[in-house]
């Protein structure tokens, strides 16, 4: 048998297929867009996951860093107030001499310079 009387056979027994394959090969076509659609959300959601997981991760670094100098800032100021403490232990109840006064203000005037708050009036 030649090719076109294949073909004719073909058509006469399975046109019906045919017709429904080409009626349903744009609604197949449509669907097919529509889960492509849902695979290019899926990968986006799944990279801003990625994303913020890294930016987690990377905050929570940072507020680890953040505690540990916290941390190492009330250690040194805690030695500072012991040293201060230590100083002035010996040093009897009674009212500051001029000297003492004036070594306190100079004291306070620099610890004022360095925080950057004004200077107290002494």
């Amino acid at each position: 048998m030649n090719l076109p009387l294949q073909l004719i056979v073909f058509f006469r027994s399975w046109w019906k297929a045919v017709v429904a394959f080409l009626v349903a090969a744009p609604l197949f076509f449509l669907l097919g867009q529509c889960d492509g659609k849902k695979i290019e959300r899926r990968n986006w959601q799944a990279k801003i996951a990625r994303v913020e997981a890294a930016a987690e991760k990377k905050q929570r670094e940072a507020d680890a860093a953040r505690a540990e100098l916290q941390r190492l800032e009330n250690e040194r100021i805690t030695a500072n107030r012991k040293e201060v403490d230590d100083a002035v232990a010996p040093i009897p109840d009674q009212a500051p001499t001029a000297r003492q006064r004036a070594r306190a203000c100079v004291e306070l005037r620099r610890q004022a310079a360095a925080a950057g708050k004004p200077e107290p009036a002494c």
